[in-house]
C-alpha cells in the first residue's frame, strides 16, 4: 500500500534510469555527475522550448538553456526542495530569460551599412586598421588573446554540460 508520505515511482519514457528526481538531487548535491546528467537529459527539452517560446530564437535558447543548467548546478547546494527540482530550475530559466531579454531591449541596435560608413569616416579607426604599426599589432595581439581565452572557457563549459 502507497502512503502520502511515500512518493510514487513512475516508469517515464523520459526517465531511462527510473531514479526519482530527489534521489538525482541528492546524489548530484554530493557530486555525482552522472546524476546530474540525468536530471539535464530529463529536463532539458521542456527548459529549451520554454526560453525559445519566448526568445524566439534557437540559439539565444540554447545558450540561455545552458546557463540555466550551470546556474542549477552551482546552486545546488542551495535547493531547498520546497518545490520539486523542475519548478526551482524552471524559475531560474525564466528569470534568466527575462534578464537577456530586458538586456537586448535596451541594447541600441545599429545596421551593418551604419557601422561601415561611420567607420569609413573614422580617422582614428581607418589608420588602426590600414597602417601597420607597432600600436596596431599590439591590439591585434591582445584581441587574439581575449578572442582565444572566450573559445577556451566556452569550451570547458559546453563539454561537461552537454555530452551525451
Amino acid at each position: 500500500m502507497l502512503t502520502m508520505s511515500e512518493p510514487a515511482k513512475v516508469s517515464d519514457s523520459n526517465e531511462p534510469t527510473g531514479m526519482l528526481e530527489g534521489d538525482l538531487v541528492r546524489r548530484a548535491r554530493r557530486g555525482d555527475l552522472q546524476a546530474y546528467d540525468e536530471l539535464v537529459k530529463r529536463y532539458q527539452e521542456r527548459i529549451y522550448a520554454t526560453i525559445y517560446h519566448m526568445t524566439a530564437n534557437h540559439e539565444d535558447a540554447n545558450d540561455l538553456a545552458q546557463e540555466s543548467f550551470i546556474k542549477a548546478y552551482s546552486a545546488l547546494k542551495s535547493f531547498k526542495g520546497g518545490s520539486s527540482f523542475y519548478t526551482w530550475l524552471y524559475r531560474i530559466a525564466i528569470n534568466k530569460t527575462i534578464n537577456f531579454l530586458k538586456q537586448r531591449r535596451n541594447k541600441h541596435h545599429i545596421s551593418l551599412n551604419d557601422m561601415d560608413f561611420n567607420a569609413e569616416h573614422d580617422p582614428d579607426l581607418m589608420a588602426l586598421i590600414s597602417d601597420k604599426t607597432p600600436q596596431r599589432d599590439v591590439s591585434l595581439s591582445e584581441l587574439q588573446n581575449k578572442l582565444n581565452e572566450a573559445c577556451s572557457s566556452c569550451l570547458n563549459l559546453t563539454e561537461w554540460s552537454w555530452s551525451a
